[in-house]
């Protein structure tokens, strides 16, 4: 069993997180955002320690980039309680902890909004309603939360043990479906499942806040970059050859996916993202490598390209474009299903390029996948098969 698992919120179950304040709870529930964030599970955060801005800045300092809109949605019952006036968010709906009905109503208002089951609903914590609420709040938990989750829902509720009546915890822990304690001792951190509606109990090792990550920054030689791309003459590392087998690449990915298949396409999807800004600076700087991407025919051609690319013309008219540059780079090739595509969905059969000939290979290209998945442009995948090898039929829904 690992933290992850922990952190895949059953659906129509309540899971309790209980332990002393600064043990890691409020990092449990990020956590979970972003792993339920990556799978584009609804989410809704409950904040009564702080404002949603300061949660969001946590998400980001996580490693939370752009986002489906609607996807991640708050309950600000912090400003109200502490009489706090602020700009009102669109992303953001209002409470009180002082009064735990304006809290259902929010809850019942986001998940209208929503319009979808499967929503996580992140309550951090509980301590304070149970502040100024006392035991009312078991009533809330059995009537509201409850019932969120029982209509196709999940709940992560936290609370700090030793802030009221040891009885009144009890009788949390009695109404919750899971419960998990967050444990410290000499430095380390444990979580120690007391019960789960899916897992067996358990005491695990956990480290709640990661250790920063350093990467030095890449640097992109124009000279070698534009001898690549002129031509497949002009071999750059003579040493070695400019390609190498592809099985040592694909080791690598795929041994990423069996390291952690949720975490690792975001990982990738993120490195690839950085290197679009960094070809963009560098045209921009180098003259020669513009004119390698963008002769001057090119250019002006680009000005009558459509706007839009919903329509299957279109779109087949910009994967024309994208092949040439793909041939180019060596990385492959693909070939656009335009029988298969209409308009706001289309398919691609990609192939990986063994060497700077024609020769291809039945592996797929697995590094495009998770590009345009996390960009939201493809949502379907499935296998395809022809006599000239398998390939991959990629959805995009416009």
């Amino acid at each position: 069993m690992s933290v992850a698992q922990l952190q895949e919120v059953p659906s129509e179950s309540m899971m309790l997180l209980v332990g002393s304040p600064g043990s890691g709870k409020s990092s449990f529930c990020e956590q979970t955002v972003l792993q339920s964030l990556a799978i584009e599970r609804p989410i809704i955060y409950l904040t009564t320690e702080c404002a949603p801005s300061k949660t969001e800045a946590r998400l980001k300092e996580r490693g939370l980039s752009e986002i489906q809109k609607g996807l991640l949605t708050f309950i600000d019952a912090y400003n109200e309680t502490v009489g706090v006036s602020v700009p009102e968010r669109l992303d953001t709906v209002y409470a009180d902890c002082n009064d735990l009905s304006s809290i259902d109503i929010a809850i019942s208002k986001l998940q209208e909004r929503i319009g979808r089951k499967g929503i996580l609903l992140v309550f951090d914590s509980l301590t304070s309603p149970y502040l100024f609420c006392g035991s009312e709040i078991l009533r809330f938990m059995r009537h509201t939360l409850s019932r969120f989750a029982a209509k196709g829902n999940a709940v992560l509720a936290c609370i700090d043990e030793g802030c009221g009546k040891s009885e009144d915890l009890v009788a949390m822990m009695s109404l919750s479906d899971g419960v998990i304690r967050v444990e410290t001792e000499e430095g380390k951190q444990f979580l120690n499942v007391v019960k789960h509606p899916k897992l067996k109990t358990i005491r695990l090792e956990a480290s709640l806040e990661p250790e920063p990550i350093s990467l030095e920054e890449r640097v992109i030689d124009p000279d070698a970059l534009t001898r690549f791309l002129r031509g497949k003459e002009a071999v750059v590392r003579r040493e070695v050859g400019d390609f190498v087998n592809l099985f040592w690449p694909n080791l690598a990915h795929w041994s990423g996916m069996l390291w952690d298949p949720k975490r690792f396409p975001m990982m990738v999807y993120d490195m690839n993202k950085e290197d679009a800004p960094a070809m963009v600076k560098l045209m921009k700087e180098n003259e020669a490598v513009k004119r390698v991407f963008f002769p001057w025919p090119k250019s002006l051609l680009l000005r009558f390209f459509p706007k839009s690319f919903s329509k299957v013309k279109d779109m087949k008219k910009l994967l024309k474009e994208a092949a040439k540059s793909e041939e180019r780079l060596r990385s492959g090739t693909f070939e656009y299903l335009e029988d298969a595509s209409k308009t706001d969905e289309h398919y691609l059969r990609i192939y990986e390029a063994l060497n700077a000939g024609d020769s291809k290979t039945s592996a797929q290209r697995w590094l495009s996948i998770p590009r345009l998945w996390r960009q939201g442009r493809l949502r379907d995948l499935g296998a395809c098969e022809d006599l000239r090898g398998t390939g991959t039929l990629l959805r995009r829904n416009a």
